[in-house]
């Protein structure tokens, strides 16, 4: 079973037009892309003073 991490930096992977599974310099081309979905994850995960010190991101998204 693939971890949530996993699955969003496959998916940053094909989406920027790169096979996940092809190999690069002995790993997986999708490895390339975890700093970023690490960077995009803490984003969410981790929120800041701006964000309400944690309360709920339902209002958050609605101002995207």
């Amino acid at each position: 079973m693939k971890t949530v991490l996993e699955r969003i930096v496959r998916a940053l992977c094909s989406q920027n037009g790169f096979p996940e599974n092809t190999m690069y310099q002995g790993r997986p081309m999708w490895e390339d892309f975890l700093p970023k979905a690490r960077v995009a994850l803490a984003a969410i995960l981790y929120p800041t003073e701006v964000m309400g010190g944690g309360r709920s991101h339902r209002r958050l998204f609605r101002q995207v």
